[in-house]
């Protein structure tokens, strides 16, 4: 008793402690079954939270990236324009200013690919 008493136990607890080891031990081993079945259902649900958990955060440091990649991206766009047109001599625009073909692979379609083969 001065050890129930000891861990903070109350009267009730004491009597549905004492009631859960009885049940154990009539048993003979089957509640421990049960136990170990509930206790890996429990690890396997944990388990599996953790994995969906890791692949949503795995999701969201890709889309992170990408909006970070489309960030500098639309940055270096703007400054290079505002380059182009700081250097811009003409009076007009045109398409056949050096600045539309500087970048040739944009200005003609790609090839179809069953063409490459």
């Amino acid at each position: 008793m001065v050890g129930n008493r000891a861990i903070g136990l109350t009267p009730s607890l004491m009597k549905f402690r004492k009631s859960l080891t009885d049940i154990v031990r009539k048993e003979n081993g089957q509640m421990a079954l049960i136990l170990a079945f509930v206790f890996l259902a429990v690890l396997g649900t944990i388990g599996i939270s953790f994995l969906y958990r890791m692949r949503l955060e795995d999701r969201a440091t890709s889309n992170y990236q990408d909006s970070l990649k489309a960030d500098y991206l639309a940055q270096a766009g703007i400054e290079r324009a505002i380059a182009e047109l700081r250097n811009d001599t003409n009076e007009y625009d045109d398409l056949y200013e050096p600045w539309p073909r500087k970048n040739q692979s944009l200005a003609k379609p790609p090839e179809p690919f069953w063409r490459r083969c």
